[in-house]
């Protein structure tokens, strides 16, 4: 299990309910526990509706990596307002409680109110008559698993009015991918170090403690896996990601690679393997819908930070490629 985020992002103690007084996202509406929302109220006429003669997103969907910080999300959110300034921003940030506590059916209720706002504005693009073009952005494998879980709470039709009804199933609308340090292949070491994030660093012996605990943690769930046949959670995200009948793998549907050699969390190998599978799945006449994009020495889901001119025009190209006609 690996669950990585940049060292480090979360004091002990914080979770993302400080977003009830957060100035980093002051503008975003809270819409559940870990779910927040920002569109302009009343856009003004001065705002330019088109970016390069190309559309501003109709919905840009963000998952965080675990244990984010809302000030580096920031980061991510003042960039898109900046360059698609018509576009709300669906934010869904990961505590961690997805793989240690929640229930599937627990994950699936509280995505009820993110499914909500896709569905009302999918149904508001001309009355339903035209596609809805999401902009889906992802961090790490924490990232990967929220987006994974909103693909499938999605297409079994859950809804806050109705989060257990299940209606016609349906893709997630999504018309371009970027994959941002992530998918890893399972790698305890790995799981370890992003679990202790957590973890207060004074004093050192109750450091010491924690980090035991954490291996003790991850050695139960690999025999727990072990004995009832249960799938990696890795592996289950890289499945998920690269399933043919996925929202993933949907027709026309452009994904980008975002990595690097220095990524000391996720290697860069296994995030080249994982691109390599999507494009077997896609066939040679689909691969160019699969891009990879290495950065060379950065640090885990700090790529932008590093070459952010690079990353940006990243971003802005394929969101351009993706919906042109």
């Amino acid at each position: 299990m690996e669950l990585a985020g940049p060292v480090p992002e979360l004091k002990f103690g914080t979770t993302p309910r400080e977003l009830d007084v957060d100035p980093y996202l002051s503008e975003f509406t809270r819409l559940g526990e870990l779910i927040f929302y920002y569109t302009l109220a009343s856009p003004s006429t001065d705002v330019p509706p088109f970016r390069d003669n190309t559309p501003d997103p109709d919905l840009i969907i963000i998952c965080s990596w675990m244990y984010a910080f809302s000030k580096h999300i920031a980061k991510y959110t003042n960039a898109y307002k900046s360059r698609y300034p018509r576009s709300p921003i669906l934010l869904l940030r990961q505590d961690g409680g997805d793989f240690f506590y929640r229930t599937n059916a627990q994950q699936m209720k509280n995505l009820a109110p993110a499914i909500t706002t896709i569905r009302r504005l999918r149904a508001e693009k001309n009355n339903g008559s035209e596609r809805l073009n999401v902009l889906m952005h992802v961090f790490s494998n924490g990232g990967a698993w929220t987006v994974c879980q909103l693909a499938d709470a999605y297409s079994h039709g859950i809804s806050a009015s109705s989060p257990h009804l299940d209606i016609k199933p349906e893709l997630l609308p999504i018309s371009a991918l970027i994959l941002d340090s992530m998918p890893s292949l399972p790698n305890p070491s790995a799981s370890h170090t992003a679990i202790c994030e957590a973890l207060p660093k004074k004093p050192p012996f109750l450091r010491a403690i924690g980090e035991a605990a954490v291996w003790c943690y991850i050695s139960f769930a690999q025999n727990v896996d072990f004995v009832l046949g249960r799938e990696h959670l890795t592996l289950n995200i890289r499945r998920r990601l690269n399933d043919a009948d996925s929202a993933f793998m949907q027709d026309g549907l452009r994904r980008v690679y975002i990595y690097s050699q220095g990524d000391t969390l996720i290697p860069a190998a296994d995030v080249e393997a994982h691109a390599k599978d999507a494009m077997g799945n896609l066939g040679d006449s689909e691969n160019e819908r699969v891009i990879l994009e290495d950065f060379g020495q950065t640090r885990h889901v700090s790529h932008m930070v590093g070459d952010p001119k690079r990353y940006w025009s990243i971003v802005d190209r394929l969101w351009s490629e993706s919906i042109a006609p």
